[in-house]
Parts: C-alpha cells; structure tokens; sequence
C-alpha cells in the first residue's frame, strides 16, 4: 500500500502501466476534483469487449460540461467516425414530458444532412404523440416550410371527419 498524507507523484517516464481486475483512482476532496490531462495526444477510453458502455454517474444527475471563452476554437463536438453504414444514437428512457431537450440558450439550432443522398432524409416521427412547431417571433416568416427544388407536400391520410382536416387558424 502507497500512502502519503499530502502528495504522491509517479512518474513512469515514457509509460505508465495499471494492470489488475479492477482499477480505482478516486479523488475524494469535493473541492480539488481530478484531473486528467493528455498535453500532447488524445485521451483514448476503450474497452476491448464490443457493446459495452462508458458510464457515467451511474442512479445520480451528471453533467458533462466544455466552457469556452474563444470565439475561434470555442467549438464543441460529439462526432461518430467513419464512412460505414452506421449510427449516432442520442436516447432517453425518461419519462419526463420533456425526456430528450436540445436547448441553445444563445443562439440558434441547425439541423443538417449536409451530404445525404436522395432517401437519406432528415424524419421527424412522433409514434403516439404529436409534432407541434412552435415559434414566437413577431415576423412574417417565423415558421417557414421551404423545398429548394421540388414539391412541399401537406397531406393528413385520416381526413374526412370535421376533427381531422387540415386547418388554417389565422388570428391576431
């Protein structure tokens, strides 16, 4: 057992290796936190074993956070690599009315297929619920429905009864 009362440095030169069953590094001051830093390289969490998670605050509220104060590199991003046919999943199996929230608190949202093909469509499905589109913009435009080059469709496939056809309420 390696204990000190104030600091512990290892330095393990070109390489540190931990090996056993199970690893524990905890940093147990609330204040102080822990720090892991990569100064020249990428930090690379992997587990060999396919399908397996990273998880993270494990029955408590977390927050992953990236502050900036550079307008040129303030960027942050979450990206799924490689040109194969596979998917980015962001889930949620709350509850909550609001269970999945995207919010930019200063600025706006762009949701883009910058190189889809014809098929590979931007869906916005509701199975069970509904889609409401709400803006509060006092503009002619605040919501607007364009197709750069091709049809806009508007179609309800369960019409004919007086609560289920398409209606334009206008008012103000």
């Amino acid at each position: 057992k390696l204990s000190s009362v104030s600091e512990v440095e290892i330095d393990g030169g070109s390489l540190l290796d931990l090996k056993a069953d199970g690893v524990t590094i905890e940093a147990e001051a609330a204040a102080n936190g822990m720090e892991i830093k990569a100064t020249l390289g990428d930090l690379k969490i992997e587990v060999p074993a396919a399908g397996k998670k990273l998880i993270f605050n494990n029955l408590k509220e977390g927050i992953i956070s990236h502050t900036s104060d550079d307008a040129s590199n303030g960027n942050f991003t979450i990206e799924q690599l490689g040109a194969v046919a596979s998917t980015f999943f962001i889930k949620s199996e709350g509850t909550a009315a609001n269970a999945l929230v995207i919010d930019a608190s200063a600025g706006g949202i762009d949701i883009l297929a910058s190189d889809a093909a014809a098929g590979e469509d931007i869906d916005i499905i509701a199975t069970g619920s509904s889609i409401n589109l709400i803006s509060t913009e006092a503009i002619a435009n605040a919501i607007t429905l364009h197709a750069e080059d091709g049809g806009t469709i508007i179609k309800n496939t369960t019409g004919g009864d007086n609560d289920k056809d398409i209606k334009l309420d206008i008012t103000g």
